[in-house]
């Protein structure tokens, strides 16, 4: 027969408290700590504990125990809390409900055969605990532990207490997976910080970040090494100020320089400048020739959040300089590809980021319970798309390089292009669908194209990417594929705002999505496109007029018209 339960109230009463456990504690163990004293005192259980597995032998360990104060010395309570229970032991009932996933209820312990009694068992009986029970802590995917009840009298299962412990467990479960991810998130942004951290210490340039304030929040050893110290925690704890106060500064016409003249100064006011400057130390120890370019970052009001400085030290090259202008000229030009580019790692790579901390700090103070899990859902997504908005940059930047150093390769075999078409429109359908654009494939039929694949969808994803980011909602956007003088022209058209007739020239230069109002990107998607057009043997161009929407075009050669089968690897 089974026990009479508790008053509703007080398993009402149990419940609130859980939820407000799980949602306001500081740790998980704290809440299962109120949660046990709940269960301990309204439902008279005098002893109650709670177990989690191990990560990697998923042996049980005790996390926390409540007993009241006539079992706190108790053998079974000390034998617990120093306990490691096997997952398969079979006489071990919270090992059990864990395997199980299913409560283990032994109404009576005094009549368990001596063989089967576990010895915490048999400490318990000592103790006069007559019943127990033990719940698993589990969701669909499976179980991470158990909690464990004890009582002074005999107690059969009743459907009360088993229903609300399956609540419990489920609560206590979706919490500890919830902050498993979490832990593995903060880890991926530790592991990405010290990443950044180890490229900018081994560059060879000086780089430091100033606050919207102008004080330094970060320098890198070599810009230590510029101004005379051993590192750059030595330059962050001098300060800029009184570092530059130790040198005079001139311009390349030898004008003196104040320290507000100087790019960081500029870049405070959210003007990117750059400088040649000499430095000269006041003890005559120090003189450099130094490139000096300083970058503003944009925060979401519109004011200046960092600067960054990028300090390369000219001095050789100014050498070289007075003996050949031409030298000095293509030394500049190869800088300034680096500083942008550094530029953009200090900005763009940041980003995504700020998206991984803020909302993995959001979910750290979430415990939120079952009615608010959507809301945690979309927080991890978050996550989810920032990290994948990283590797496309890293990608970008990558393929970039290559087209730069002319490295760029590109593997042709036949392929279809209905099917290509079809795969890219796919893949954009989802983000096309939030903004209930529609999309349209108008290609010829059978046709064939010798290409390399992943290039071409690469090619083809940044056009209609480009196309959904700039159309507003409910647009349309096209690609077509046709024959067209013994060539295969592809064409994407939206209908979107268009490109003015002035940025319409330069919209496949390099980082020229960086000097518009929608920063999405950082401006090298169509760089590579024209890239990998290019290395194909075609040529790109866009076709815009304001207001009327725009349509970017690009040939290959048809299949029948490659040279050679056998010559599918080229440059």
């Amino acid at each position: 027969m089974k026990a009479k339960p508790a008053a509703p109230d007080t398993y009402a009463s149990i419940r609130q408290t859980a939820a407000r456990a799980l949602l306001e504690s500081a740790t998980l163990d704290a809440a299962v700590a109120e949660i046990l004293r709940a269960l301990s005192t309204d439902l008279d259980w005098p002893l109650a504990l709670y177990w989690i597995a191990g990560p990697d032998d998923r042996a049980l360990r005790c996390r926390s125990i409540w007993a009241s104060d006539a079992l706190k010395r108790a053998d079974v309570v000390e034998a617990s809390r120093v306990a490691i229970i096997a997952d398969d032991a079979k006489d071990d009932p919270a090992a059990r409900a864990y395997e199980g996933r299913e409560p283990v209820w032994i109404e009576d312990l005094s009549i368990s055969p001596p063989a089967a009694v576990a010895p915490r068992l048999k400490m318990a009986r000592t103790a006069g605990l007559m019943s127990s029970s033990s719940f698993p802590i589990s969701d669909k995917t499976g179980s991470v532990g158990a909690i464990e009840l004890y009582s002074l009298r005999k107690r059969a299962p009743d459907d009360a207490t088993l229903a609300l412990m399956a609540e419990v467990g489920h609560e206590i479960c979706e919490v500890f997976r919830r902050q498993e991810a979490q832990a593995t998130a903060l880890e991926a942004v530790a592991r990405s910080r010290d990443e950044l951290e180890q490229v900018l210490a081994a560059l060879p340039d000086g780089i430091t970040v100033l606050d919207e304030d102008g004080r330094m929040i970060y320098a890198n050893d070599a810009a230590g090494r510029i101004v005379g110290l051993t590192s750059g925690n030595d330059f962050m704890r001098e300060s800029r100020e009184v570092v530059l106060k130790g040198f005079h500064l001139y311009d390349e016409t030898g004008h003196p320089l104040q320290m507000n003249e100087l790019p960081g100064g500029h870049a405070l006011q959210g003007r990117r400048d750059k400088k040649l400057v000499r430095m000269k130390s006041l003890d005559g120890r120090i003189e450099r020739w130094v490139f000096l370019e300083a970058v503003p970052i944009i925060g979401s009001g519109g004011r200046v959040h960092r600067v960054v400085n990028i300090i390369h030290d000219m001095t050789n090259q100014h050498r070289v300089e007075q003996e050949n202008v031409r030298l000095v000229g293509e030394a500049h030009e190869a800088l300034r590809a680096r500083e942008d580019l550094l530029a953009i790692v200090s900005h763009d790579l940041r980003n995504p980021l700020g998206v991984v901390l803020a909302s993995t700090a959001l979910l750290l103070k979430s415990n939120l319970p079952p009615d608010k899990q959507e809301r945690a859902r979309r927080q991890v997504e978050a996550i989810q798309r920032a990290g994948n908005r990283m590797n496309r940059l890293i990608r970008d930047l990558l393929d970039f390089a290559s087209i730069q150093a002319g490295r760029l390769s590109v593997s042709k075999h036949p392929q279809d292009v209905a099917a290509m078409v079809n795969e890219v429109l796919e893949v954009t359908e989802p983000l096309a669908a939030t903004k209930s654009h529609r999309l349209v494939a108008d290609v010829a039929p059978e046709l064939a194209v010798r290409c390399d694949h992943d290039r071409v969808i690469q090619l083809f994803s940044n056009l209609v990417g480009n196309a959904v980011k700039f159309t507003p909602d409910g647009g349309t956007i096209t690609v077509r594929a046709a024959p067209e003088g013994g060539i295969l022209r592809f064409s994407v058209t939206d209908t979107g705002p268009g490109i003015s007739a002035d940025e319409l020239p330069h919209v496949f230069d390099r980082y020229y999505q960086a000097q518009r109002r929608n920063r999405d990107g950082i401006g090298l998607g169509l760089s590579i496109a024209r890239g990998i057009v290019e290395a194909h043997g075609g040529r790109i161009w866009a076709e815009s007029e304001e207001g009327k929407g725009s349509t970017f075009s690009f040939t290959l050669a048809p299949r029948s018209q490659e040279d050679d089968p056998a010559a599918d690897e080229t440059r």
